[in-house]
């Protein structure tokens, strides 16, 4: 296999990404698009007003939502010069958000935050980007230019009556503007200590109704250092070019055609155990990521004010990734339906789903998946009924029924009551089931953790080999939780939310030690096995609140800010390895301050303070991490952005790493990007 990508491919996305910027320069000199529109020059005030469809998979006044969702807008993600998802999630309270690397990250809701979070549902307009290998999102490969980015939706607590499966936390929706909402061209470049990167996007307006945009996005970003000093070799570059294209059909009937395409390669130090020098030490090597891949979306849909609709969704994925341990390729197809009918004081959803999802895997170093090629099937139908009792209660009561190909019948039933106290003060509570699909990990993972030589476990004892083997009976994760949640409007500006959660997991994932020991021969060296199991074992409970607002006090001036506590228990018996790493993995305490003034009509200054207690089992310790940003408009549409980060540290670990790599420290940046849109 060629575990280096050509250096003609990689010349051939550089030269694309020139060839880009210079057709959208052609564009600027044939036509001026109308100024930017939609949630990017809407108030906070407007803001209240805002709609989310990621509760119920309609539109809903965010507002008047039953349920904790926190909305990070483009705007703020615009004015904060943030280019990564991960980074504009911090600015959405209750969800921790902790750099892994230099292209990798931790993110998780409501505790068990881990570079891959596996309680976590991750979508891109309504596409998954949850993996089924292992459960998670693997961040670097599943990322959108921020620029394309509308908004995203934050679903705090299970959404899995409408999401389904893997939504136990959370649900992450980033929603990407329609054609119409990002008219005209724009070209961004942004270099700073820790890399750079170039953004170019061309829209038009075609006949028949059509428009379309499409964009081109080119990242290389340098190594970390480890807690020694020694280079982590994390290094990483990648191109990604996409479009969408949306028209109005007759009525209010939208159709929509979306798609992206993606090439990146990097460093990777990774561990795996030395098998010709037996022992409790590990080797680093250092052999190279590589990724790949393309997606494909189409929509239509269709509603009216009166609360019916439909709407009819597919989508294709296909990815490779190779790495030092494992190398996988994935196709998954996807077909979605929904239904929205209003009927007096009933407002119906029922809806229902196919996915597919068909991978190949190959071992290097002795990890492997057995089987090496798998196909899962996914089939899904829900229903949701909202009752409208008097002016004061909303009533909403639902339940999921899925198959999986691990997994037997799943019921996941969830009830929503909302009481309108008045125009500005609403109270919710909520109680619902989720469940997590078992993965490839789960079922059939074979990993070799470690080689001891003769005696380590004691007097007669052979050179043994520590292995970690997924299980065929492992079943789905089960969660029932129990929220509530306070929403206000005390003056015009100002938004207050608050929350508070408790969610009671059962069967969670485990290792525990094998009864036997299994002979098998390496190398000429005999070895006894001792293998540990990964088996539904450890009960859990989570419990905690959140609270954020934000305060527009004059039109140039913007305040938000947030804090959650989380606190997970594990209660599994003796004997596991996983019980206290679950407990320590989140941050008990987060909490952000987020700030921008306007001064004049040129100049505008933002500032912000991050906190996080500590983690992890080393463990990491807390940061209080201050931040500035200082952008001038020269004219319009040309925008200068400094902004550094970190600035209490020159740098820092912020996750404790649970993959076995070495833990990197997160170095102080310091960045400015030039923006021109037209």
């Amino acid at each position: 296999m060629n575990r280096r990508a050509p250096r003609t491919a990689r010349r051939g996305f550089r030269r694309t990404f020139v060839c880009w910027i210079s057709w959208v320069a052609c564009g600027w000199a044939q036509q001026a698009a109308p100024a930017p529109t939609g949630l990017e020059e809407m108030s906070f005030e407007e803001l209240a007003n805002v709609t989310v469809t990621t509760v119920s998979k309609r539109e809903e006044r965010l507002f008047l939502v039953p349920a904790a969702v926190s909305v990070v807008t483009g705007m703020q993600i615009d004015e904060s010069g943030i280019e990564t998802i991960p980074e504009a999630l911090r600015l959405a309270a209750g969800t921790a958000v902790a750099r892994v690397n230099s292209r990798e990250w931790g993110v998780s809701v409501r505790g068990f935050n881990a570079q891959y979070a596996n309680k976590l549902l991750v979508l891109i307009d309504g596409r998954s980007i949850y993996t089924p290998l292992f459960g998670g999102t693997y961040w670097s490969m599943q990322s959108q230019p921020m620029e394309e980015v509308a908004q995203i939706e934050v679903v705090r607590g299970p959404g899995a009556t409408v999401w389904g499966a893997n939504a136990v936390n959370g649900v992450i929706n980033v929603v990407t503007a329609s054609a119409q909402d990002k008219p005209g061209s724009r070209v961004s470049a942004t270099a700073g200590t820790e890399g750079w990167r170039g953004f170019a996007r061309q829209a038009y307006g075609l006949k028949d109704g059509w428009a379309s945009r499409y964009y081109v996005e080119h990242r290389e970003l340098e190594s970390t250092r480890a807690l020694n000093g020694s280079e982590v070799r994390d290094d990483w570059r990648k191109t990604q070019a996409g479009f969408r294209a949306d028209r109005k059909l007759a009525g209010k009937t939208e159709l929509t055609l979306q798609g992206d395409l993606f090439q990146g390669e990097g460093g990777l130090t990774q561990p795996v155990v030395d098998m010709s020098a037996p022992g409790l030490g590990r080797i680093d090597t250092a052999t190279g990521l590589h990724v790949r891949g393309f997606n494909l979306r189409g929509r239509v849909q269709a509603s009216d004010n009166a609360g019916d609709g439909w709407f009819v969704q597919f989508w294709a994925d296909h990815a490779r990734r190779e790495e030092t341990l494992i190398c996988e390729t994935r196709t998954t197809w996807d077909l979605e339906m929904q239904r929205n009918l209003a009927h007096g004081i009933h407002q119906w959803t029922l809806g229902g789903g196919l996915r597919t999802s068909r991978d190949r895997t190959e071992g290097f170093l002795r990890p492997a998946f057995d089987p090496e090629d798998a196909t899962l099937n996914l089939f899904s139908a829900f229903v949701q009924d909202e009752v409208t009792i008097g002016e004061a209660f909303r009533l909403t009561l639902g339940a999921r029924l899925e198959n999986h190909t691990y997994s037997d019948w799943e019921l996941q039933p969830g009830a929503r009551l909302l009481w309108k106290v008045s125009d500005r003060q609403v109270v919710w509570t909520a109680v619902s089931r989720a469940v997590r699909n078992p993965t490839r990990f789960d079922r059939g993972l074979r990993l070799d953790a470690a080689a001891l030589p003769a005696g380590a476990l004691g007097p007669g004892f052979p050179a043994t080999l520590i292995r970690w083997q997924g299980s065929e009976g492992f079943r789905a994760e089960t969660a029932v939780a129990g929220e509530a949640g306070w929403r206000m409007q005390p003056r015009p500006g100002l938004t207050i939310d608050a929350a508070a959660f408790l969610q009671d997991y059962g069967d969670g994932l485990e290792a525990v030690a094998g009864a036997t020991f299994l002979p098998e021969t390496f190398q000429g060296t005999d070895y006894l096995v001792w293998r540990w199991d990964l088996i539904n074992r450890r009960p859990t409970t989570a419990y905690g609140g959140e609270f954020s607002f934000q305060y527009e006090p004059t039109a140039r001036t913007r305040i938000s800010g947030g804090y959650s506590f989380v606190r997970i228990e594990a209660d599994g018996p003796a004997g596991g390895v996983n019980s206290n790493a679950v407990e320590v993995s989140t941050p008990r305490h987060t909490a952000f301050l987020d700030a921008r003034v306007g001064l004049g009509r040129l100049w505008a200054i933002g500032a912000a303070l991050r906190y996080f207690s500590g983690s992890g089992a080393l463990p990491i310790p807390a940061v209080l991490s201050p931040e500035l940003r200082v952008s001038w408009e020269p004219k319009p549409g040309l925008v200068l952005l400094l902004s550094e980060d970190n600035l209490a540290d020159p740098q820092r670990p912020e996750i404790d790493s649970r993959t076995g790599q070495p833990i990197s420290q997160i170095e102080r940046r310091i960045a400015l990007r030039i923006s021109w849109q037209r």
